[in-house]
């Protein structure tokens, strides 16, 4: 039975001369198929054997001359050499199978085989030799033996060199290096080999011992190994496979009654093969095992599994890193964390990250090895454009310059054994070649070098990014994969090896306020120890004189741009030794100055809102959190009008046409309470900043206008309506009740109209900084309106909320029921009795009906009447959250 990590990498019927086996484990046990431990003599003794080779003889600078069968023994001995200090004696060292038997010296009466024992024990390497053996072969004897049994063509011989570090005593080292040129010189009709056994774990330090042992034609064979192909085969001796684990497991199934469960058995084969553990190793741990199985092996830290980060965890690390990108994070963290978890494929997750340049690509990849204490190993494709540089990364054929350095990726595979991320930076520049060998990297997650070392390591993440078709996929990232593949440019077979593609798109106004302060702050830092303070009015300052920097080239181009404007200040500075400063801004000039403040809070949002930038990427989500509003269906239609007629207008201006920019944007809510007016007062504020038209879109909330705009005495209305109206420039103005204004308290002296008057030129003068909403009930708003034509004049639109149906205000009842704490269970039944609730309020409605109001009412009784069954009935599990039928209070009718 043979050997794959031993076997896989000889070439059969080759006529090679020579087989040379390398590596750490050379010293290791092995376990066939017929689950019988081994050293590496008796694997290849019975490798040779079923070969054809009829006679094999071992030799050590310990035990001299030595076989492992009589068969062997009685075969050197049919012709033997010219009389030596031995001859006559019938005694030469003999091993009498390779079944772990013990070695000893045999004479020619003893038995000629030994019969196998049955799952024998791991045998000790080495046995010394018993006092009473002979007298053991001198190397002058020795090697005339050697050189008969290479040179007899009558029966096909191998001679195995068990530990070549013991040459350094051979006796004629000279002539042993000379025989084995006369070796290699032999005709191809000659079966005869020779092997040797080598403990250098790479093929640079197998040569360079050869060297300095003094078997120089063996160097040099492997220093030309390309135009010694025909003589040598050199293989290198791995960690055991999936296959010599799962031997050895039913080794101790059979042995020990061990268990195994078999549903995951290929499974645990495949992860205790990862650790790249030799043989040893793992016989020693099953020892003790109990079980075989993926969650024993777990138990007793068999795998070293890596920890786990919860997606809360990673998450918060990423962003304290990487400024904005959250859906892009989220959807990173959720695969990184399936496979780190999953340990069902050797295949690793290969995620590309497209984008324009300077989003963030590698700032997340740097991100996410750091979160997850991993080291990142950076490719950058650039220098791989060439294919006869391929050879770079994959590593040169034996024989050709540099072959022994071995490639990029197998060195840094075997440097990162449990976890590795790999960054393949700017796929798109390099050769079409390196796209063809990366497929199978991709699918079976393994490489091996030109020496045959397979390296397979565990949780494998490759990250790629390319600046491909950037444009178009900033317009549609949902579409980055068909976006790609339209390109042409990447092999199909190549992007269908791609579990994700995750785009990095441009960075809104408020996450590009953020990432330029923290640049600043990193650039004066990182290159000149200072520590600069950036207050609001300087960091607006500073977005205002990097935004197109940022928004052509991202971080890089804030980068360059502040380098620009700041580094004759911070040579200036550092030459003082002074290591902190702050950004002082006169009028347009931004110096850097000695000063030792603290760093105030800053709100980015709102610095950014200030900026009147357009942000699309917010204006998509809170077109979506509207449209994600229950019912209010004429509501939506009218908002969707008025961002289409702004965005109508940009796109006009872009095209080179002139527009009105100060045109009427107020506008009136008509309907009863609790129909959404106040949130989507707040929604327009927000959507109106990401169009640019507000800087700030804050709302200033006007609940009783009486209290809030109009005064007590003479000559203080006014003045307190403008400091309102002031408060709420570049924002909305939401004046709920407005009619109250025009409707005179009982008695004394009113001054209603008076705050009127005063709001409607206001509303012309900051028609370009100021939305002013009207609130109300609908029949008192449009008389309301009727009263003044000038404030009926600079309306744009009027919006009417009608009422929620009884489905609709359910609907608002089972999103309370979600989104408590903790949150309700409803079920059918209960629903259904919710909804007839429901319908006859909303039948029985007047001018008071309260909508969304009645219905949180309604949940917050329920709430209360569930909570005292709760402790009435001593409720346990789920249904301490579960309502009831009888839950629901009594209808009240007044």
């Amino acid at each position: 039975m043979t050997i794959e990590r031993i076997t896989q990498g000889i070439r059969e019927a080759t006529g090679d001369r020579f087989l040379l086996l390398y590596g750490a484990n050379t010293s290791d046990s092995f376990c066939s198929e017929d689950l019988i431990l081994q050293d590496i003599e008796q694997v290849l003794y019975r490798y040779l054997k079923a070969q054809g080779y009829q006679r094999i003889a071992f030799y050590s600078g310990n035990r001299k001359l030595y076989f492992l069968d009589t068969d062997s023994r009685d075969r050197a001995l049919l012709r033997p050499p010219h009389p030596s200090p031995v001859q006559g004696q019938t005694e030469i060292k003999v091993t009498p199978g390779p079944l772990g038997r013990k070695k000893r010296f045999l004479g020619k009466k003893d038995s000629q085989q030994t019969q196998e024992t049955p799952l024998p024990s791991l045998p000790p390497s080495h046995p010394s030799t018993p006092k009473n053996c002979p007298q053991r072969m001198q190397d002058r004897d020795v090697l005339p033996l050697l050189q008969n049994f290479m040179e007899d063509t009558s029966q096909s011989s191998a001679i195995v060199f068990a530990n070549p570090e013991d040459l350094r005593r051979f006796e004629l080292l000279r002539q042993l290096d000379g025989a084995i040129v006369e070796w290699s010189r032999l005709l191809p009709t000659n079966p005869n080999l020779c092997v040797f056994i080598f403990h250098q774990d790479t093929y640079s330090e197998l040569q360079s011992f050869c060297q300095q042992i003094g078997l120089t034609f063996l160097s040099n064979l492997l220093l030309n190994r390309e135009r010694s192909q025909n003589q040598v085969n050199i293989c290198n001796v791995g960690t055991p496979t999936p296959s010599e684990i799962g031997n050895l497991i039913h080794r101790f199934r059979l042995q020990n009654q061990v268990k195994i469960a078999w549903n995951d058995f290929e499974q645990l084969n495949r992860a205790l093969a990862q650790e790249s553990k030799s043989l040893k190793y793992w016989y020693d741990r099953f020892l003790s095992a109990s079980k075989f199985s993926l969650k024993q092996a777990e138990r007793e830290k068999w795998t070293q599994t890596m920890p786990l980060p919860t997606a809360a965890e990673l998450t918060e690390k990423l962003g304290q890193k990487v400024i904005g990108h959250s859906e892009a994070i989220a959807t990173l963290v959720k695969l990184v964390r399936g496979k780190i978890a999953a340990q069902k494929s050797p295949k690793p997750l290969v995620i590309l990250l497209p984008g324009p340049t300077g989003t963030g690509k590698t700032e997340l990849s740097k991100a996410l090895a750091s979160a997850l204490g991993t080291p990142l190993e950076r490719c950058d494709m650039g220098e791989y454009g060439e294919e006869h540089k391929v050879s770079n990364l994959f590593g040169s054929p034996l024989g050709y310059v540099g072959s022994e350095q071995g490639g990029w990726l197998s060195n840094t595979l075997r440097r990162n054994q449990q976890r590795c991320i790999l960054l393949f930076d700017e796929i798109e520049k390099a050769h079409e070649s390196i796209w063809r060998q990366l497929l199978a990297f991709f699918d079976e997650g393994r490489v091996s070098d030109v020496n045959g070392t397979v390296i397979s390591p565990k949780d494998t993440i490759c990250l790629l990014t390319t600046n491909l078709a950037s444009e178009a996929i900033t317009e549609a990232p949902n579409l980055a994969k068909e976006i790609l593949q339209k390109t042409g440019y990447l092999p199909p077979e190549f992007i269908g090896r791609i579990d994700k593609v995750i785009p990095l798109i441009r960075l809104g106004i408020a996450e590009q306020t953020e990432m330029i302060f923290r640049l600043m702050k990193r650039f004066a830092q990182d290159r000149y120890h200072i520590e600069v303070v950036v207050d609001a009015p300087a960091l607006t300052a500073l977005v205002h004189a990097t935004y197109e920097p940022a928004q052509n080239y991202g971080g890089r181009g804030v980068n360059e741009a502040i380098s620009d404007l700041f580094t004759d200040d911070l040579l200036e500075l550092q030459s003082q030794n002074i290591n902190q400063a702050y950004l002082r801004v006169e009028g347009e000039k931004m110096q850097l100055v000695p000063g030792n403040w603290e760093q105030p809070p800053l709100d980015f949002a709102a610095l950014a809102a200030g900026s009147g930038r357009r942000d699309q990427a917010t204006l998509e989500g809170l077109l979506k959190q509207l449209d994600a509003m229950i019912g209010l269906s004429s509501v939506k239609a009218a908002m969707q009008e008025l961002v289409a007629s702004e965005q109508a207008k940009q796109r006009l201006r872009q095209a080179g046409y002139e527009t009105d920019d100060r045109i009427t944007r107020h506008l009136v809510f008509l309907g009863n309470p609790g129909t959404g007016k106040t949130t989507v007062a707040e929604l327009v504020g927000a959507i109106f900043k990401a169009l640019g038209i507000l800087k700030r879109g804050q709302l200033i909330k006007v609940d009783k206008p009486r209290d809030s705009l109009v005064a007590e005495y003479v000559g203080q209305t006014a003045p307190k309506t403008r400091a309102k109206v002031e408060e709420a420039l570049d924002g909305i103005l939401f004046i709920d009740e407005a009619y109250a204004l025009a409707s005179p308290r009982g008695g004394g002296q009113d001054y209603g109209q008076e705050a009127v008057d005063t709001l409607v030129p206001m509303l012309e003068n900051y028609r370009d900084r100021l939305v002013v909403i009207f609130a109300g009930y609908t029949q008192p708003m449009q008389a309301f309106l009727a009263t003044n034509p000038g404030l009926q004049s600079r309306i744009a639109k009027i919006i009417e909320f009608p009422d929620y149906t009884g489905e609709e205000m359910l609907e608002i009842f089972l999103s309370y029921c979600r989104t408590s704490k903790p949150p309700y269970r409803c079920p059918p039944e209960v629903q259904q009795a919710v909804l007839e609730r429901l319908n006859q309020m909303y039948k029985m409605r007047d001018r008071n009906f309260g909508n969304g109001r009645d219905v949180r009412n309604l949940f917050e009784a329920m709430v209360q009447l569930q909570q005292v069954r709760l402790i009435r009935d001593n409720l346990e599990g789920e249904a301490m959250i579960t309502f009831a039928k009888h839950d629901l209070p009594p209808f009240n009718l007044d």
